[in-house]
């Protein structure tokens, strides 16, 4: 097992380069929905030189109707595909980082089927096509659109969730705001045509670039942004015109942006970071016809905190409930140190969240551990 270095570059990209404790989980009893940990849990073996923690993991069923979570290692460039029933290994691809067939560093991907899978590199802001031999049968650029506007790196990951989408042999790739508020380009694969859509980041701030982040799913009609300091999140269906409709939490009341005078010390921006409230990751249950949105409260840091362990491993968060018309139903609230905010997973039994938290008295760092959630009507 190897241990995934967030160091905190990763803080400070997010920061910079695009830039209330709770005791005892709990639920809103006030709504008609709650999340209930049922028992059941799974863990998925890895070896010496695969990390514990994944910044892009997603689960998909083939047609035969088996259950993968696949899962990029980035220390050995490769996606493993676990069989979530039976918790084995059954498949890799290795991707080369030079030579005929490379692809550069791998940080992202989605999966349609075994046989087509887009991955997503650093390499000149370039998109494969791979076969389930790793295989490339095509590469995509995209580093400008087709009117000579510039894009940047779509990532394509899970922790901050935010996947390419395919629909009508269409990409639709994030775009973190830096050049132009646009958070949406379309790539058109049949004409290789590329168009920066014309929604816009509602906070967007050429000069504080946190501000920018967000996250985003699709759930067959509608895409859902949620935005990291907005309590709403925004849906579209073109990305013309989109709407709003309130999606926060009982544990934010409001989030207020440390500022400083100068640029901020390495501990400066780690501790501003650790106790600023923000909304991550918004992810649709076809199974259920609801959301979940993921939602961090903060917390507040005492002499005795390793600041390093806190903001790679969140102490606590809450997870929203929404209906099929966006309507708060539900909110749950995790305990103290048993769960990774970054790392969980949809499946016809209910939500997977990963207990691959390093002060849970259960970690064990030679598994890739989840526990089973269902969705409970009153």
């Amino acid at each position: 097992m190897r241990i995934l270095q967030f160091s905190f570059f990763t803080i400070f990209f997010l920061l910079f380069v695009i830039g209330c404790y709770i005791n005892q989980s709990s639920n809103d009893e006030s709504y008609q929905c709650i999340l209930q940990p049922s028992g059941k849990k799974i863990g998925f073996n890895i070896d010496s030189n695969t990390i514990a923690e994944s910044r892009s993991l997603f689960s998909f069923a083939t047609t035969g109707d088996t259950q993968y979570l696949a899962y990029l290692n980035e220390y050995t460039n490769t996606i493993l595909f676990y069989n979530v029933k039976t918790q084995m290994l059954e498949h890799r691809i290795e991707f080369t980082k030079e030579g005929p067939n490379s692809t550069g560093r791998i940080f992202g991907f989605r999966v349609l089927n075994k046989d087509s899978i887009f991955v997503s590199t650093f390499n000149g802001n370039t998109i494969y096509l791979v076969n389930s031999k790793g295989k490339i049968l095509r590469n995509i650029s995209y580093k400008k659109s087709s009117k000579n506007e510039p894009l940047v790196f779509s990532e394509s990951w899970s922790f901050f969730y935010s996947p390419m989408i395919y629909k009508d042999k269409k990409l639709y790739l994030t775009q973190t705001p830096i050049f132009s508020d646009k958070i949406c380009a379309e790539i058109d694969l049949s004409t290789d045509s590329i168009k920066l859509l014309p929604m816009y980041h509602p906070d967007f701030n050429k000069l504080d670039l946190e501000k920018n982040i967000f996250c985003r799913d699709f759930d067959g009609v509608n895409f859902l942004y949620s935005f990291l300091y907005k309590p709403n999140i925004y849906i579209t269906q073109d990305h013309i015109t989109f709407y709003e409709k309130l999606a926060s939490s009982k544990l934010i009341n409001k989030i207020t942006l440390k500022t400083f005078q100068n640029r901020p010390s390495f501990e400066e921006g780690t501790k501003a970071f650790i106790e600023t409230p923000h909304y991550r990751s918004i992810v649709y249950d076809p199974y259920r016809s609801v959301y979940y949105r993921f939602a961090y409260p903060g917390v507040e840091i005492s002499k005795k905190d390793n600041l390093k362990i806190l903001a790679k491993y969140f102490k606590n968060f809450s997870i929203i409930i929404l209906d099929k018309d966006f309507i708060k139903i539900g909110e749950y609230f995790t305990p103290d140190n048993i769960y990774n905010i970054k790392m969980f997973f949809i499946s016809k039994e209910g939500l997977y969240l990963s207990s691959n938290h390093i002060l849970n008295p259960d970690y064990d760092e030679n598994k890739v551990s989840f526990e089973l959630f269902k969705l409970i009507k009153k």
